[in-house]
């Protein structure tokens, strides 16, 4: 079966922009897509907020210079996200990837289609609120998306699981998910970043709760299948 792909990864940063235009334009109103994931409004956003730090560093400076790569990697890990979500609807069906702004892996391609990275782990980040992640390399793989969930205690959930004697933070989280009910199928995971390497520092978090970690390689064949999530307690 041949499968969603986009050759964005080496693309100078003015043809990536427009490469990514032209994925919103396709999937604006498009009847075989009708709930992009990202929402096609997130990915303007990122590629105009790439445009604009890449003009305003032609000059050379530094100080503009280095905000360019972030946002980069902002906007192909929401592209992404979009290849897997057309790839997941699209079902082999190659006029709708074209129709999607995308292109279709070969026939003989699709044996390429990389497994999910192995033994993932959550481990804390040297700073408040971020968490560092690692994973096995997956031959074959060009780079790793990394989504992530985090389940934000409340006040009202902190005072039941106090009143419960529940002696440590890693106690309160854990009761609380079991009392929830997570479904991590149904969840609404966040995009975390794009890494060429095996490990990845996601920030932003808060301390205090859980978070959900999971992984996918980026192939030829596009993105492959997502690891089983990992998770850890925010310091």
């Amino acid at each position: 079966m041949k499968h969603a792909v986009l050759k964005m990864y080496k693309l100078p940063v003015p043809e990536f922009i427009s490469l990514g235009r032209h994925v919103v334009t396709s999937m604006t109103g498009n009847p075989d897509f009708t709930m992009p994931d990202p929402p096609l409004a997130d990915m303007t956003t990122a590629l105009l907020n790439l445009e604009n730090a890449y003009n305003d560093a032609l000059d050379g400076a530094h100080s503009k210079v280095i905000l360019v790569e972030p946002l980069r990697k902002t906007a192909e890990g929401l592209l992404a996200r979009q290849v897997n979500y057309v790839d997941s609807v699209a079902h082999g069906d190659e006029s709708k990837m074209l129709g999607a702004g995308m292109q279709a892996t070969k026939d003989r391609e699709a044996v390429g289609f990389l497994p999910a990275p192995a033994d993932v782990r959550v481990l804390h980040g040297n700073n408040e609120g971020e968490v560092l992640v690692r994973f096995d390399k997956v031959a074959g793989a060009k780079s790793y998306t990394i989504d992530y969930y985090q389940n934000i205690l409340t006040v009202q959930q902190l005072q039941q699981a106090n009143q419960s004697q529940l002696s440590t933070g890693l106690q309160i989280n854990t009761a609380l998910d079991d009392a929830a009910g997570l479904n991590l199928s149904q969840i609404h995971w966040l995009h975390g970043g794009v890494s060429t390497k095996t490990s990845h520092i996601v920030t932003g978090l808060r301390a205090g709760a859980r978070v959900w970690i999971r992984v996918a390689a980026i192939g030829a064949a596009g993105q492959g299948t997502w690891s089983d999530p990992a998770t850890k307690i925010v310091e």
